[in-house]
């Protein structure tokens, strides 16, 4: 059973620049929460065991979610970490076995087009890690991706990127199970 997580612990700080007082998770994207979008995408794609990871600023993110989607599986890691990198490794260390989907809070695409994403990424050999790319540069610090003719990548990083990577990970059974285990500092809520 694919499980996933969801990166939402970022500070959002140029959202409050631009004068949004919410936390970020909580922004509306056409009246709905992104936080709701992105589970509802999980939803979509026929996961409902989740490990969400939001920073310690944000504990009302995590009730409200607990008390929003009271069916689903959750897993909620309340934490401030240094980057988006500690993040993604607290929210693998959840998996329980086998592969994880894994996406951050402020990727956004319709439910058909992540369900779509997930499916494709499935068929893929269980000890890959697929991620989604776009074009779309839309970060003021984009993780560049470079495709080889198949698909696969040549690279991360580097200046002026043609194609960025989307936020959107599923995570083969061997990264996931390294993770399984560390040390958990966080505090942690658990719904079932």
């Amino acid at each position: 059973m694919l499980s996933g997580g969801i990166i939402a612990a970022g500070e959002g700080s140029r959202l409050r620049q631009a004068g949004w007082m919410v936390p970020k998770p909580m922004v509306p994207v056409a009246g709905v929460p992104l936080i709701e979008s992105t589970i509802r995408n999980f939803i979509a794609a026929g996961i409902t065991r989740l490990s969400i990871i939001v920073n310690e600023q944000e504990r009302e993110c995590a009730a409200w979610v607990q008390t929003r989607f009271p069916a689903l599986e959750l897993r909620l890691i309340v934490k401030t970490t240094a980057s988006s990198l500690e993040s993604f490794r607290e929210v693998t260390r959840e998996a329980e076995s086998g592969r994880m989907l894994v996406s951050t809070v402020d990727a956004w695409c319709r439910p058909a087009d992540f369900a779509r994403f997930v499916d494709a990424a499935r068929r893929r050999p269980i000890e890959a890690t697929v991620l989604a790319v776009t074009p779309l540069v839309e970060d003021e610090k984009p993780l560049g991706a470079v495709l080889d003719a198949d698909g696969r990548v040549l690279s991360l990083g580097g200046a002026a990127p043609a194609l960025v990577t989307a936020g959107m990970y599923l995570v083969s059974a061997g990264y996931a199970s390294s993770c399984s285990g560390s040390s958990r500092r966080a505090s942690r809520c658990t719904a079932r």
